[in-house]
Parts: C-alpha cells; structure tokens; sequence
C-alpha cells in the first residue's frame, strides 16, 4: 500500500498554476527522485507534500496510515542554518530529542547513539567542531547522521548494533512536517524553514519532522532485529540535497541516501536538478515541467525522449567521477 498517493492534484500562486497533472504515489521503500528544470515546480510540489501548501485541485492522501510526525524533511540550508552556533556532535545528537520526551537531559544511550552514527558517517572526527566551521558536505553528513540518530539505540527498539534494519523511533517532539508551521519561510517561533523554536526544517530547537540543525526528525534504525515503531519514520524528503556542493561531495551525499534507502528499506524522495545523478540512484523517477511528463522506473525513463533532451541539457553539469 501506497505512503503518499497524489491524485490529478495541481497547485496554483495568485491564481496562476504552478504544476498541474500530478498522478503517482510513494510506495514503502521506494527511492523517488523529482526532476526538471528550474521554476517547473518541484519545490512547490514538495511544500504539498509537507501538508504546507495546499492543492488548487485533486487529492493528496496519506495510505497506510502515515502519520505527518513519519515524515523527515532536510531542506536546503539558509544561510542562518549553515551559521547555526553549536559543535557537529551537538547537532547529531539533538536528532535524540524526538524521544526524550519530557525527560530534560540526554541519556548514555542517546550519547553511545550519536557517537556511533558519526563513526557510520565518518565525521566522529568532527565532534567538537563548530557546525558553522564546516564545509558544506560536512554540514550535509552531519545533518543526515542527525536523522538517523534517534533510531539507533532504545529509543529505537533496536537490539543491537548489527546490519542496518528497518527500525524506527517514535517523535514524541516532534509533531509532524509542518504540523507547527504557521509561516512558510519566516523566522518566527513557528516557521516552517526558519530559526524559530519549532520549525519544520529550521533550526529551532523542536523541529517539526525536520533533520535540520535544531530540527528533531526521527529517522530509520541501524539495529539488527529491530522493529518498526507507530510514529517513527517511514519517509524522508529532501530538497536540492547537493545544492551549493561540489560534484564529488555531491556524489559521495548520493551514495550515503541510495545505501541508507537500500539497507534500512525508509522510503526517500528527493528533489534534484542534477538528472546524471538521479539516473543512477533512484528507482523511480518523477518528470515535471510545469505539469507531469513522466512517472515511473528509472529504466523507463531513460527510453523516453524527455529523458534524452533533460540528460543532454545538463551534461556539462556531469562531474568527471
């Protein structure tokens, strides 16, 4: 049964349609990549999703019983989020909010959790780093280590440290992806992409499903045997992961989110410009251009003619990997 099932749903600005023609769904597992050209309505397709814009027409439902707080979102950084004044082990370890509950400290568990993702992630060197100190695909890594904090250890339910599972915490915090965001990009107490104290990919320190800085987003666990939890994560959503990074930190982001996908089974649908990278990660790919071209397997895909005319239009953006 489908996640997230979007039926001729169309999403409009002042009256004008930004996207139109959107039929697909997300299943459990899937590595979805959203592509096409600038302004063709990608982004805004993502807000639908994160229930933060609301469709001009057509429908979009939550299967399987998702719950908004099963939702993680990493946004593009701001400039304030890559400011954020903390250390790179303090930002992973907030990932561990969604399960503190009312609990005012952190426990060993949360603090054996952080440091061991870190290790995963090859950025445990970088614990007492300044976050804002760190290049852009270190502040990437860390970001992603932070949502995959909280499922690791017992707040998980996982049973050990063996091969990646399919485990996830429940987000007691946080309360879903823009479930608190009363303004889309404000910087308010709550907004849905700014530094208030509960934003939805920002930097507050009770984030709403987000894996930002202060964000507390739950994500899949890393424990062997263990079992899915009611309000952990199910599905993560990711908006120009790769901006503003080089092509081979790029790459390196893309293969961490294809083996977190393939080990941990969580389902990821990912924005991206960069369609030479999408082709090789992704199991499934959505075509926009104002509307929808195209939506299914990678391998069907790549048979289209708008497939060819995307791939030969960025092939200088190619990295020579």
């Amino acid at each position: 049964m489908a996640l997230i099932r979007c039926e001729d749903v169309s999403f409009s600005y002042d009256g004008n349609t930004a996207v139109s023609g959107l039929d697909f769904s997300v299943l459990p597992g899937d590595y979805l990549c959203i592509v096409g050209e600038n302004g063709s309505g990608k982004s805004t397709l993502l807000k639908g999703l994160l229930r933060l814009k609301a469709p001009q027409s057509g429908s979009i439902r939550m299967d399987s019983g998702l719950l908004p707080s099963e939702i993680g979102y990493l946004p593009q950084q701001t400039a304030a989020q890559k400011d954020f004044p903390a250390g790179a082990y303090e930002v992973v370890l907030s990932g561990r909010l969604g399960g503190r509950g009312i609990l005012p400290f952190y426990s060993k568990a949360d603090k054996a959790a952080a440091t061991e993702i870190m290790k995963r992630f090859d950025i445990h060197h970088l614990a007492n780093r300044c976050y804002r100190e760190l290049s852009g695909g270190q502040q990437q890594r860390v970001l992603l280590a932070r949502a995959l904090c909280q499922s690791i250890g017992g707040a998980a339910g996982a049973t050990g440290p063996g091969g990646v599972g399919h485990a996830t915490a429940d987000a007691a915090v946080a309360t879903g992806a823009g479930a608190n965001a009363h303004s889309a990009d404000g910087t308010g107490a709550h907004s849905a992409d700014g530094t208030g104290a509960h934003s939805a990919g920002g930097t507050g320190a009770h984030s709403a499903g987000a894996s930002g800085p202060g964000g507390a987003a739950g994500a899949t666990g890393t424990g062997a045997g263990a079992a899915r939890r009611r309000g952990g994560l199910k599905l993560l959503l990711l908006d120009e992961p790769g901006s503003g990074l080089d092509p081979i930190v790029t790459y390196d982001l893309y293969q961490q989110l294809a083996a977190v996908n393939r080990e941990s089974g969580l389902a990821i649908v990912m924005v991206s410009h960069d369609i030479h990278g999408a082709v090789k990660n992704a199991s499934k790919i959505l075509h926009l251009e104002n509307r929808q071209i195209f939506f299914g397997a990678t391998q069907d895909y790549l048979k289209t003619a708008a497939a060819a005319r995307l791939l030969k239009e960025n092939d200088h953006d190619q990295p020579a990997i």
